[in-house]
């Protein structure tokens, strides 16, 4: 499943979402799809720069990287780049224990075979994990 939160400079929720991932071979796989997502749906719900944080160094540096990939994830590397042309994104890497709000939610829509989302108000099983993740931050 893949697992999606956007907050604003605040930390006030935007959105989180989740989606089922039906056709997914590997952990990289549903990461790069996550990021993908969140970027498809942020620029849908926000006119803000994002920051996307990733805790998978690959898929970080794939989209920080300005060389072709040719990997079979390439295509999805290539929409992500081409979701950074249209709008401020900035590629942040973070360990995986800042990430347990993504994580959680990918887990659910992995669990539940259930894709959804939820605008301004997180669901409640992952209102703590929300809270205590909370860091107001400033894109430069």
């Amino acid at each position: 499943g893949a697992g999606m939160l956007l907050r604003d400079n605040l930390g006030s929720v935007i959105f989180s979402s989740c989606q089922l991932l039906f056709y997914c071979n590997n952990a990289l796989e549903a990461e790069i799809q996550a990021i993908k997502i969140g970027m498809s749906m942020a620029i849908e719900w926000s006119n803000l720069p994002v920051l996307v944080q990733s805790d998978s160094m690959v898929a970080f540096s794939s989209m920080t990287d300005a060389s072709l990939d040719k990997s079979p994830n390439g295509q999805l590397v290539r929409e992500i780049k081409n979701y950074m042309l249209q709008r401020k994104f900035k590629p942040v890497k973070i360990l995986r224990s800042q990430n347990m709000v993504s994580h959680c939610l990918a887990n659910y829509a992995r669990t539940t075979r259930s894709t959804a989302c939820w605008l301004q108000r997180p669901p409640l099983f992952i209102h703590n994990l929300v809270l205590a993740d909370c860091k107001p931050v400033t894109l430069e």
